[in-house]
């Protein structure tokens, strides 16, 4: 059985405040590749990420103000810019739904889920940070030159396009390679 849906907090403003204050300078930013898709769709050169958790501004537009018009779905949420093709996808999805609380499978939430880009971080300590865990055997580590879009919720955290990859490692060359502190989980 999947875990109960999270829903964001819907934001105070119309349109969410985008911070820069983790752009980098050089437009060089680190993913954690951690999930057999993420693997699969990073070697078909199809770069994308999910945030996995319902924007909460479009969860009260469908369920506290009623089904409105697609347009009324800001793309800008405090989670992230997010895909036309996403916002399609959700209220395609959440019409099937009898409530915001009703669960929404694995598929369900990477569709109405898609950011612009992807997610990654600022610096490579705070990547393994976020991809090490018991789990983190098969992760592949990525260094890649990006076009900023906007801060992403984590720290150090950010939302960009891939241009160009710099460089693809294991866990361990990746430690090596940046001269990590290991984390503790």
């Amino acid at each position: 059985m999947l875990p109960k849906l999270r829903f964001m907090k819907k934001s105070k403003t119309k349109k969410p405040i985008i911070m820069m204050k983790n752009k980098n300078e050089d437009n060089i930013y680190y993913r954690v590749l951690y999930t057999d898709d993420h693997i699969k769709k990073h070697y078909e050169r199809k770069y994308s990420s999910s945030y996995m958790t319902i924007s909460g501004e479009w969860s009260d537009n469908f369920w506290k103000d009623g089904f409105r018009a697609i347009e009324e779905y800001n793309l800008e949420c405090f989670e992230g810019t997010f895909t036309k093709s996403a916002r399609e996808y959700f209220i395609e999805i959440a019409k099937t739904k009898s409530s915001p609380h009703d669960e929404w499978s694995k598929n369900e939430k990477i569709l109405a889920t898609e950011i612009v880009g992807v997610y990654a971080f600022n610096n490579p300590q705070d990547t393994l940070d976020f991809g090490f865990g018991p789990h983190s055997n098969k992760n592949i580590y990525v260094q890649f030159e990006g076009k900023y879009l906007r801060d992403a919720v984590e720290d150090n955290g950010v939302q960009v396009i891939m241009i160009k990859i710099l460089g693809e490692w294991d866990e361990t060359e990746f430690i090596q390679k940046f001269k990590l502190t290991m984390p503790k989980y």
